[in-house]
């Protein structure tokens, strides 16, 4: 019990006390004006007591919503950035496929498109500060422009290097949403 519950009860219990008295007494005494004028402060008071523990109630009830709406949030995201990621590591190594560099960095480019549409349109139906922090695109001189997967070293430029690079800067955003889910939903 936390300090606050024991004192609302501590109250309710001092105030039924009193007011179980003050009916005593107007039952078996014969009430005078005081008695029910007493009686109808404790009730009050009762009442307030009670409004206390409702509003209490009340407010439990909607942060566990709340943070049960920002767990599905924040798993939903959690598989985007799992999307996000696979393209990361097959981003296509246009030395080794030089024949078919156009076709292959053109299918990977349009998917990182619909990849980051998607993460859009999911992100917009939470909210816009959300969607704005995951668009948002700070030049990073510090990256490579050199890829280093399991088994494989290839260097990116053009088209293929920008949209990769946007990509990392999108998916590092997404994880900073993730982070903090109430400061974006």
């Amino acid at each position: 019990m936390t300090h606050r519950t024991i004192r609302i009860l501590a109250c309710a219990f001092i105030t039924v006390a009193f007011m179980w008295h003050t009916l005593k007494r107007i039952l078996f005494e014969g009430g005078r004006p005081i008695d029910y004028t007493m009686l109808v402060i404790e009730s009050l008071v009762l009442a307030l007591i009670a409004y206390e523990v409702l509003i209490g109630i009340k407010e439990r009830c909607a942060k566990k919503r709340r943070h049960s709406a920002l767990d599905k949030r924040v798993s939903e995201v959690s598989t985007i950035i799992a999307k996000g990621q696979h393209l990361q590591s097959t981003v296509p190594d246009i030395v080794a496929n030089y024949r078919e560099n156009e076709v292959i960095e053109g299918q990977w480019i349009e998917a990182v498109r619909i990849w980051t549409d998607e993460t859009s349109t999911l992100l917009m139906a939470y909210s816009a500060r959300a969607v704005s922090a995951f668009l948002q695109l700070t030049p990073d001189v510090g990256m490579d422009n050199t890829i280093f997967l399991p088994g494989r070293t290839f260097p990116l430029s053009g088209s293929l290097r920008y949209c990769y690079q946007g990509l990392v800067a999108k998916l590092g955003n997404l994880h900073r949403i993730v982070e903090r889910p109430d400061a974006y939903f």
